[in-house]
């Protein structure tokens, strides 16, 4: 795509495709598929594909749910089968019937790629594959995603990553297709989960022995909560950032996943194309509004709107090369790094929320280890000591700021922002005006050189807590908090100090309400809120070079 090209899907959601971009090129990308990926195959989904059985075993199942009448149309089978057979009842019998039974699947599965003769057709499969919207760009990512997860029984995926010119590799070392977890996904190879089953229409490829279509299935699948089935998908949502596309959210397995990944981290979001055949022109703004909320509250998913050409565009922004994106977003006046710098006075919880938003680009306080000096009250100090903190500080705040401007493209959270050091006044009485004077320039020494204009802009978001709180999270440190000056009241009044002063300095943060209270809730509740701010709101960021030069005026 050239980086002139008018991109609408970029515009609306610019901050997620670049978190998704970012997460692509880290190998921390996974992708979640569903059945409406297979739709404009004409696979049938899983209502059309009962119809289809019944048709073919010449028996109606009612209309109970799908899982139930898939369990009578297996019922019914088995039995035809088994008086068919004559066998006597075993391990051989039941086998026999398990592989009929998914033949007459494929079957149904495949009916469009059916000759005259009655044969399936590869051709035909590989020509509608080719033609799709946007399955060719899908196995293209694909190749760059950390783990696949597909629901589909299908192989379309698989002939899509084939049929690609550009993949190299032998045909047995292009991807790796299995339905059951494995301690070990394989390097160098797409891998490819199919946790209901597989039935490939190529003859090449090897299916799996059972598949999740009926009742019982179902109901020992979701039963089985405690099995390394059931928890390998949900250890893969813990430190991947994933896509999930062409599902409605009704398959049982994904949203227990989903619910227990946003209640274990619920920091850390994956994104959802909700598919409508006119794009997020064909529902209200009430509409996206509510979905949109529903799917952040319920799983911790981030709502993407688009038809399937959208879906083929957000494919290819995903798969572009850094320079490229930011090139894009460039033309269209749009940053592509979005940098959120996490403040608060010490144990407000700044750290804690850092380490529940690592599914993002992180940069901590301190790229190098922190003085020694530095674990104590700012007050008081020695003049040599004060020189250390600020030289140390000094370093600390370039270094960050270097690591930060090579993340071309993402979503970076940074713990500290550059002004944080005016908090931390070395006499009692210092106003903030007085601090800046007297440490700016050595604790911003080489960025001041371009007058703070090579200091990477960014959001802030102040974390707040009560003083008291501030207090007993210093004493639960060791060494952090003496009790005497606890009894004595001077740690509460020199954390109420910093907690006033950061306030002061980051105003404007607290004015457009990028704030989050640690004090009066769970971590999980003040951590989303802290997603909600990143994923959900206007990017603002700071004016730290105004905002030092009014406060050294005195303002």
């Amino acid at each position: 795509m050239a980086t002139t090209a008018s991109s609408p899907i970029a515009e609306r959601y610019a901050k997620a495709l670049c978190h998704l971009n970012h997460a692509r090129r880290t190998q921390r990308l996974g992708l979640i598929l569903g059945s409406g990926v297979s739709d404009s195959l004409k696979i049938p989904k899983w209502e059309k594909l009962i119809k289809q059985l019944e048709l073919q075993l010449e028996y109606n199942s009612g209309g109970a749910p799908a899982s139930y009448r898939a369990e009578q149309l297996f019922q019914h089978y088995k039995k035809n089968r088994a008086d068919q057979l004559g066998w006597q009842s075993g391990e051989k019998l039941d086998a026999a019937i398990t592989a009929g039974w998914r033949d007459v699947i494929a079957g149904c599965l495949y009916t469009n790629f059916r000759g005259k003769n009655g044969k399936l057709n590869r051709s035909a499969y590989e020509i509608k594959i080719e033609q799709h919207p946007y399955l060719s760009r899908l196995g293209k990512l694909a190749q760059d995603a950390a783990l696949v997860v597909t629901h589909n029984f299908d192989d379309a995926l698989e002939v899509a990553i084939d049929l690609d010119k550009s993949v190299t590799a032998p045909t047995n070392r292009r991807f790796h297709s299995f339905w059951k977890p494995e301690p070990f996904l394989r390097r160098g190879m797409v891998n490819i989960y199919h946790p209901n089953g597989f039935i490939p229409l190529r003859r090449d490829l090897k299916g799996s022995e059972n598949l999740i279509l009926t009742e019982a299935s179902f109901a020992d699948h979701l039963a089985n909560t405690n099995t390394e089935e059931s928890h390998f998908l949900l250890r893969h949502l813990a430190d991947k950032t994933c896509l999930i596309i062409g599902h409605s959210l009704s398959d049982g397995t994904l949203k227990n996943a989903l619910r227990q990944h946003a209640n274990q981290r619920p920091g850390h979001v994956n994104y959802y194309v909700h598919w409508n055949r006119h794009g997020e022109s064909g529902l209200s703004e009430d509409q996206r509004n509510a979905i949109r909320e529903a799917n952040f509250e319920t799983y911790n998913l981030v709502t993407i709107f688009a038809n399937s050409l959208d879906i083929a565009e957000i494919l290819q922004i995903i798969s572009m090369s850094e320079g490229d994106l930011e090139g894009l977003l460039a033309h269209h006046s749009m940053v592509s790094r979005y940098v959120y710098y996490i403040v608060g006075a010490v144990s407000a919880g700044k750290s804690t929320t850092l380490r529940h938003l690592r599914d993002l680009a992180t940069v901590e306080e301190w790229p190098r280890a922190m003085p020694t000096v530095m674990n104590r009250p700012s007050l008081g100090l020695k003049k040599s000591q004060e020189m250390i903190i600020d030289e140390k500080l000094e370093d600390a705040i370039w270094n960050k700021n270097s690591e930060i401007r090579d993340i071309k493209t993402g979503i970076v959270a940074v713990d500290r922002a550059p002004l944080d050091f005016i908090a931390f006044p070395a006499r009692k009485n210092e106003t903030l005006g007085v601090t800046a004077r007297k440490r700016a320039d050595a604790v911003l020494e080489r960025l001041k050189l371009s007058g703070l204009r090579d200091l990477c802009p960014g959001q802030v978001i102040v974390v707040q807590a009560d003083t008291e709180v501030l207090v007993e999270r210093q004493l639960l440190r060791s060494g952090r908090a003496k009790p005497e000056e606890v009894a004595d009241g001077s740690t509460e009044r020199y954390l109420e100090r910093q907690s006033k002063r950061l306030a002061e300095i980051y105003k404007r943060a607290i004015d457009i309400k990028s704030v989050i209270e640690t004090d009066c809730c769970s971590i999980a509740i003040s951590v989303k809120a802290a997603a909600r701010i990143v994923h959900f709101g206007n990017y603002q960021p700071f004016d730290f070079a105004g905002r030092l030069r009014a406060i050294q005026k005195g303002k």
